[in-house]
């Protein structure tokens, strides 16, 4: 099961680039709280979004409550200790669709960021699967429709529900470039030993 799981992180970013995916939660919420239908693209790829979203939401309880945790994602940092910026590999894989700067996490804290597992804990603890799944389903719902979700959703809970998709996307994401440039890493490792090999052949 978690093996799908990191599957499914790997699979929402690869379909969706990173930094356009924070937007795209933004302009979503703001349709569906106003009473303005949602019209940056088609329909249909708002529904295909906030179903890949679904899933993101069980890979992350998934891993949650299997205690599935992968060593080369966590950063062993004090307890105060700013993130480092400069060591992009722990939050760029490098994508010609964007840059370091716009991989920059900025709603995580500092613990979140060296311990991405924290902001899915955090995440798994504020709703149940179900509700989660139910909210983002009523968010599609409205944002295609001239009602507002608030009649629903009192304020300051879409505030924090924001606050938690978005930490729960930022620290995903972390975990996927954390574990593909590790993967990146051991395959040059892997090319270099064979270069090496077929150099004192010849």
């Amino acid at each position: 099961m978690t093996y799908y799981a990191y599957l499914t992180i790997h699979d929402f970013f690869d379909c969706f680039v990173f930094d356009s995916v924070r937007h795209k939660i933004d302009s979503v919420i703001r349709s569906a709280i106003g009473n303005k239908i949602w019209d940056k693209q088609p329909p249909g790829e708002l529904v295909y979004y906030m179903e890949k979203l679904e899933n993101l939401c069980s890979a992350a309880f998934v891993i949650h409550h299997d205690f599935s945790t992968k060593e080369e994602v966590i950063i062993d940092a004090k307890e105060n200790e700013h993130p480092d910026i400069f060591k992009t590999a722990w939050f760029f894989d490098g994508s010609f669709r964007s840059s370091e700067w716009n991989n920059i996490p900025r709603n995580l804290s500092a613990q979140q960021y060296h311990d991405p597992y924290k902001a899915v804990k955090k995440f798994c603890s504020y709703m149940s699967e179900h509700e989660w799944k139910k909210t983002l389903q009523a968010l599609s719902i409205y944002a295609l429709c001239n009602d507002s979700v608030l009649d629903t959703f009192p304020p300051y809970n879409i505030l924090t529900f924001r606050l938690r998709l978005l930490q729960l996307i930022e620290a995903c994401h972390l975990i996927d470039v954390r574990i593909d440039n590790k993967e990146k890493k051991q395959e040059d490792i892997e090319k270099n030993k064979n270069k090496k090999t077929l150099q004192k052949r010849k």
